[in-house]
């Protein structure tokens, strides 16, 4: 929708089967109230920390989230809707960009081709953690290797060579060989893709990553 609305007591809203994207979001003026667990409110249903009681529970039915009050200039009457041209186009084809890094020499070249040249599917094992690519299998000299920090967008190559691209409730470590690092605006891309839909990898350097991360930050201010 891309807009805000205006609920009154006792109205519902309600999230059908999505057409385009996969995740819809819902803000509230105010914010919802939460302790925070390791400093974030966030849910995170594996380690079971977090969320609206701090137990990392999903949502059930009768379950209540408390909203915070307004700040000051913030009103819940106020309707804004983003412009049409600032509103991404999720069933348009997903061009991801990615800094190459971490082993990435160390994948051989045919395969480091058609990492960035070939197209590639989302599979059907995705979740909030990681979402994992189908296409031809990408090759890497380094057999093992001991286990490293694992950040946003991490894009991890395991021995069946089909790419996996680590999200927010990632693992904070891995030993698989790693092609380099999804931006953090095209790992937010990547969640919205369903099963199935095709994706390609760019690569990019540091430089236009960190303009084109400016650039959406001074349209969404």
């Amino acid at each position: 929708m891309w807009r805000s609305v205006r609920v009154g007591k006792g109205e519902k809203i309600k999230f059908g089967t999505p057409v385009k994207g996969l995740r819809a979001y819902l803000a509230v003026a105010g914010g919802f109230s939460a302790d925070p667990v390791l400093g974030s409110v966030a849910c995170v249903v594996r380690e079971q920390l977090g969320g609206f009681n701090g137990q990392g529970q999903r949502l059930a039915e009768g379950d209540e989230l408390t909203i915070t009050t307004p700040s000051h200039g913030t009103s819940g009457s106020i309707q804004a809707e983003a412009p049409e041209q600032e509103r991404p186009d999720y069933a348009a084809p997903a061009i991801l960009n990615l800094l190459p890094g971490a082993q990435v020499a160390d994948f051989i070249g045919r395969s480091l081709f058609e990492a960035f040249n070939a197209e590639w599917w989302v599979d059907d094992r995705a979740d909030r953690m990681g979402v994992r690519l189908t296409g031809p299998p990408l090759h890497c000299r380094t057999a093992s290797m001991v286990s490293e920090g694992i950040s946003l967008g991490a894009m991890q190559v395991p021995s069946d060579g089909q790419p996996i691209a680590l999200l927010n409730d990632r693992q904070t470590i891995g030993g698989y060989p790693r092609l380099g690092n999804l931006t953090p605006l095209a790992a937010s891309r990547l969640a919205q893709c369903q099963p199935g839909q095709s994706v390609r990898l760019r690569a990019v350097g540091a430089e236009i990553a960190l303009w084109e991360h400016r650039q959406f930050i001074s349209r969404v201010k």
